[in-house]
């Protein structure tokens, strides 16, 4: 029997609590009902979406049935009270792991990882947007749907690369200003660009130019 000194209405404290998995499930549920809880584990929290498969009355250590002590279902006994407190069946292939963090590496070494998404089943976390901090950086990876393409911007003690994967950027604004302070500025494609220099210098490499007016 766990209890807690009640000092709100529905809250409690435990002060310094040790265990080896916690899971945040409600205390009813039915039979093909879909519920969402988080599950923590070892080094990693999982959010969760799954089916009830299953239902039965909940035993303890010692294989005896347990239940809810009053109608409020706070604490649980051995005492028939008539009011059953019920364990579930929540299959793991049926599991939809909507979220995830946890560690990559191990040690002094190991460095905070989220994983956002169910994907589409593919490999390397296709369809899921992945958030990693490593030494020097910190990088969002989401892999497109069916072809795993990147979609990416890492920030780095270096800088901000980003990356869209044979696809496209589209910015939207009132206004945009891009300026270098005091370096180059390269714009263009695989088959020519405009390059400022940094004294300034306009130039110009392609296979031709066209200069049209513009009517207002």
């Amino acid at each position: 029997m766990l209890e807690v000194n009640t000092i709100l209405a529905d809250d409690g404290y435990i002060n310094n609590l040790t265990v080896n998995r916690l899971k945040t499930i409600g205390k009813d549920a039915d039979v093909g009902e879909y519920i969402d809880y988080i599950d923590i584990q070892d080094n990693r929290t999982r959010y969760v979406t799954v089916q009830v498969a299953s239902k039965e009355q909940a035993k303890d250590s010692r294989d005896r049935l347990l239940y809810w002590q009053d109608s409020e279902k706070r604490i649980l006994t051995t005492e028939d009270t008539g009011i059953i407190a019920y364990s579930y069946g929540l299959p793991e292939e049926n599991m939809k792991i909507k979220r995830e963090i946890t560690f990559d590496g191990s040690g002094d070494a190991a460095q905070p990882v989220e994983k956002i998404g169910t994907g589409d089943g593919g490999a390397n976390d296709r369809a899921r947007m992945v958030n990693t901090k490593y030494n020097g950086g910190y990088k969002q990876v989401y892999k497109a749907s069916n072809n795993g393409r990147i979609r990416s911007v890492d920030l780095s003690d270096d800088g901000i690369d980003m990356n869209s994967e044979n696809g496209r950027i589209f910015i939207t604004t009132k206004e945009l200003t891009a300026m270098a302070d005091g370096g180059p500025v390269k714009v263009g494609n695989t088959n020519g660009y405009i390059e400022i220099t940094a004294d300034g210098t306009f130039n110009f490499h392609g296979k031709g130019f066209n200069f049209s007016q513009t009517k207002i």
